[in-house]
């Protein structure tokens, strides 16, 4: 049993709501929560009056204050300087039965994570605490995982926020997702040379060195839990991207597994349903995902 999560309590400077979300508790028909960390700026209580610009910083699920603040390094001297601008910076806790964040967006599987955050979790935030609710005054950041929600945020909510600062995202289209073209790679854990099957690395380390394979990564998945539900990174870009199956479970884009633990042979390669790409589920992929839109913002923000 995994015990309950507990939340630290609040000082002067860092605050915690925890909120039951009605939209989420309809959908999965039991109760489901979602909260937030604050960090205050200095001398938020000494002035009353004054409203601040917010930062939604997106990632994993964490109770641990925006920025590190607490732990005595350097940001703590950075956050309470004279010079440091003023602003809230929350972080938000969204998990899904699929992984300790949801992606932030709408999806078949997790449910509609994007409506609640927008609906509910936000607007608890912002009638808390004394943020500048304008569009030009949220930011949004993140990086890997909360790039992308920080991205996918941005292109689906517009008008609500005034700018994102998306670090290392995760795949914003899937012609290079991890290392995989899932709209034109026939497998995503084997290249077919003709001659020789050569395995497609997972892991490599600065010396060039392989740590894993991708057919390591996802059968490690498998072994940890089936039905998608091993809380691993696969899982959740299943269960965000693919359509739910007629048993509920998210349709993946691949074939993750085969009763033959052996790579298949040069002659079989081709039709080897080991990681097999499905053109369908990944045209699919990218329509849920907004991939399109979001890679589309992504490259306009390199060229302007």
């Amino acid at each position: 049993m995994i015990p309950p999560v507990q939340l630290p309590p609040d000082t002067a400077m860092v605050k915690r709501i925890r909120i039951q979300s009605r939209i989420l508790t309809d959908w999965w028909g039991h109760p489901i929560f979602l909260g937030a960390t604050v960090l205050l700026p200095k001398d938020y209580d000494a002035h009353p009056n004054v409203r601040y610009p917010v930062n939604y910083e997106q990632g994993h699920f964490s109770l641990n204050a925006p920025g590190g603040y607490g732990r005595g390094a350097e940001f703590d001297a950075f956050w309470m300087a004279a010079g440091t601008p003023r602003f809230v910076y929350v972080t938000l806790q969204h998990p899904s039965p699929y992984y300790d964040d949801s992606y932030g967006v709408n999806s078949e599987n997790n449910g509609p994570f994007g409506d609640a955050i927008m609906q509910e979790l936000i607007p608890a935030v912002e009638e808390k605490f004394r943020v500048i609710r304008e569009p030009w005054a949220r930011m949004l950041s993140g990086g890997s995982t909360g790039g992308w929600i920080a991205a996918a945020h941005q292109v689906f909510y517009p008008d609500f926020y005034g700018g994102a600062f998306a670090s290392c995202p995760d795949a914003v289209d899937f012609s290079y997702h991890q290392i995989v073209d899932i709209y034109k790679d026939p497998n995503a854990y084997f290249i077919d040379n003709g001659w020789v099957i050569v395995e497609r690395p997972n892991q490599r380390l600065p010396d060039g060195n392989i740590r894993s394979m991708m057919k390591d990564e996802n059968w490690y998945e498998l072994v940890v839990g089936d039905k998608s539900r091993s809380g691993g990174q696969w899982d959740i870009w299943e269960a965000t991207y693919s359509p739910a199956g007629p048993d509920g479970i998210p349709r993946g884009c691949g074939t993750r597994k085969r009763a033959s633990s052996t790579k298949p042979s040069p002659s079989s390669g081709k039709d080897s349903i080991y990681g097999t790409c499905s053109r369908r589920i990944g045209r699919r992929w990218a329509r849920r995902s907004g991939a399109s839109s979001i890679s589309t913002w992504a490259i306009w923000t390199r060229i302007t």
